[in-house]
C-alpha cells in the first residue's frame, strides 16, 4: 500500500464516519471540506483526518454506500484526494468552499467549538450550503 492509497482510504473512512446519514453527497461534501483544510492549513491528509472528530462506528466493508460501482464513496473519493473533482461546497460566492460542517441543532446552547467559532461568527463563517443532514460553512 502506498502513502497515497492509505490517505485515500482514510479520507473515505473519516468522511463516512463524520456523516450523519448514508447520503453519498453528504460524505463527498465532507471529503471536500477535509481537502479544503489540507490546502488552507498546509497539513497532510493524515494530520487533518486523524484530528477529525467523528462519531459513527466503522462501516462494514460491504456497505453499499462504500462499494457501489462508479457511485460509491470508494469509487469517488480518490478524485477528491487528487483534486480532480471540483469542490462540491464551493460556488460563485464562496470560491474557497467550506471549512466546517455540522448539524446546527446538535450544537446550539453547548458552548462547544462549533457554536462559539462558527455559529456565533456568521460574518466570518457564512453558510455555504447543506448536504444530507448537515450544514457547511466557510
Amino acid at each position: 500500500m502506498t502513502p497515497q492509497q492509505y490517505e485515500t482510504s482514510l479520507l473515505a473512512l473519516q468522511s463516512y464516519r463524520a456523516a450523519k446519514s448514508d447520503d453519498i453527497l453528504e460524505m463527498l461534501a465532507i471529503a471536500c471540506v477535509f481537502r479544503n483544510r489540507v490546502h488552507k492549513y498546509g497539513k497532510s491528509y493524515t494530520q487533518i483526518l486523524e484530528a477529525a472528530e467523528v462519531s459513527r462506528p466503522w462501516p462494514a466493508i460491504t456497505h453499499p454506500v462504500l462499494v457501489t460501482p462508479y457511485t460509491g464513496l470508494l469509487s469517488q473519493v480518490e478524485s477528491i484526494y487528487k483534486g480532480d473533482m471540483p469542490d462540491m461546497t464551493a460556488n460563485h460566492l464562496k470560491k474557497n468552499g467550506a471549512l466546517y460542517f455540522g448539524r446546527v441543532q446538535e450544537h446550539l446552547g453547548t458552548g462547544d467549538f462549533f457554536e462559539e467559532t462558527v455559529l456565533k461568527n456568521q460574518a466570518e463563517h457564512g453558510l455555504v450550503g447543506a448536504f444530507g443532514n448537515q450544514n457547511f460553512y466557510e
